[in-house]
């Protein structure tokens, strides 16, 4: 479906068709994560922009400062809704009150803290053994869920964007950033999870929504899913951290930075040690230092 022209009294739509091509695809990734943070569901289409408030916009800006993004990313987002709120107030949709309390939220300002610091191997480990003893196929897919995330550096929307033909031989096959395809190696620890957990299924997403009846329905996670998922397994941490937790370890092992940036499908080595967390190191090379 043309995302354009699927819906001409859509306030999203409307600012897709102001942007180009190349931009339009990024933007309709930041939309459909505002509107799964919100209702759950990616959908650009049945999200309800207009009931977008100051409060709303608020509670986005908090939840993405707890996850650690950068002062530059949050901004993004508010500027990203500010637009779809703009063409909501010149359908009618939003009175003038709403479009000014939305207008008026202020920019971050703030330096980024560091939210990103990822859980231990043995909390990852034990997490993951406390899951388990719930012995039910939808642990067994939390607990394969958390492995393949720290076992692979997976996104969240690279993991519940696989499907269960897209792993083999203890590779798994991605579709990252910018829609370029990848067969990501995962670690051994993780293998054994994911080959335990895929003898359950034939087809269909690898890590699907559940239904209330305890069986798993033929739709994938949503973003919003993954985020319940490691909450419940890891309390405190996110999905993006475990990312963190994979790129940390790689370099706690002695792998050279251009081989963690390449397993990251990092564009420069500059953002991969933005995800490498390796403090006892750096004391310890502090210390060891001769002059």
């Amino acid at each position: 479906m043309d995302i354009v022209a699927a819906n001409g009294q859509n306030p999203a739509h409307l600012y897709l068709a102001t942007l180009s091509e190349k931009s339009r695809k990024s933007i309709s990734c930041q939309l459909r994560s505002v509107a799964a943070r919100l209702s759950g569901s990616d959908s650009i289409v049945t999200f309800p922009w207009h009931a977008i408030d100051r409060s709303t916009v608020l509670a986005i800006l908090e939840q993405l400062r707890k996850e650690g993004k950068a002062p530059a990313s949050i901004n993004h987002t508010l500027t990203v809704i500010r637009r779809v709120i703009d063409e909501a107030y010149h359908l009618g949709q939003v009175d003038r009150r709403q479009y000014e309390g939305v207008m008026r939220v202020a920019r971050d300002r703030g330096k980024r803290q560091n939210h990103n610091a990822p859980p231990s191997r043995v909390q990852v480990r034990q997490a993951i053994d406390r899951r388990l003893k719930d012995s039910t196929l939808l642990a067994l897919r939390d607990a394969t869920l958390i492995s393949v995330l720290v076992g692979a550096g997976l996104r969240k929307a690279e993991a519940i964007g696989c499907q269960v033909s897209d792993y083999r031989s203890g590779r798994i096959r991605i579709i990252g950033k910018g829609n370029q395809e990848a067969l990501q190696p995962i670690a051994p620890v993780a293998r054994v999870a994911i080959d335990e957990y895929i003898q359950n299924f034939t087809s269909g997403p690898l890590f699907p929504a559940w239904l209330k009846n305890d069986t798993p329905s033929d739709r994938r996670l949503s973003p919003s899913g993954v985020d319940k998922v490691v909450e419940r397994v890891l309390p405190g941490y996110t999905p993006h951290q475990l990312r963190h937790a994979y790129a940390s370890w790689l370099a706690e092992d002695g792998h050279p930075l251009p081989v963690i940036q390449r397993l990251m499908r990092h564009s420069s080595p500059t953002l991969t040690m933005r995800y490498i967390h390796n403090d006892a190191a750096q004391r310890e090379a502090s210390e060891s230092l001769i002059f």
